[in-house]
């Protein structure tokens, strides 16, 4: 098993590098399906990039799944993870309308559509 340096190293290079460029986000289209774009972007990421992001939107649906228990929804776990993914951090004018933006749309279709489920 690698040691638990290596966990901190990749934890601490995950959470200061995009794991999915907003570059991706900006292109998108606001008359793109929306599915076909989160596809497409996917297949545009680097393999360290895919893997992380498959790994962390795995993870967190995972999470969803067990929602009645934990009481997190989407709604609460998109913002912040938005952040961390995407390096996305509204202005106030977007906090204002905070689900409605990019980010927090391509996010939640990660999370939500059955799409994206990983294959057993």
């Amino acid at each position: 098993y690698p040691h638990i340096e290596y966990y901190r190293f990749f934890y601490i290079h995950i959470t200061n590098m995009q794991v999915f460029p907003m570059k991706f986000i900006d292109e998108m289209h606001s008359d793109s399906n929306l599915s076909d774009f989160c596809k497409q972007a996917l297949l545009n990421l680097t393999p360290i990039h895919y893997n992380a992001f498959v790994y962390v939107i795995s993870f967190l649906r995972e999470v969803l799944k067990h929602s009645a228990s934990n009481k997190l929804t989407a709604d609460k776990i998109i913002p912040l993870f938005a952040k961390c993914l995407f390096h996305y951090t509204p202005g106030a004018a977007e906090r204002l309308q905070n689900m409605r933006q990019k980010p927090y749309i391509v996010l939640n279709q990660y999370l939500t559509s059955p799409d994206f489920v990983a294959k057993s």
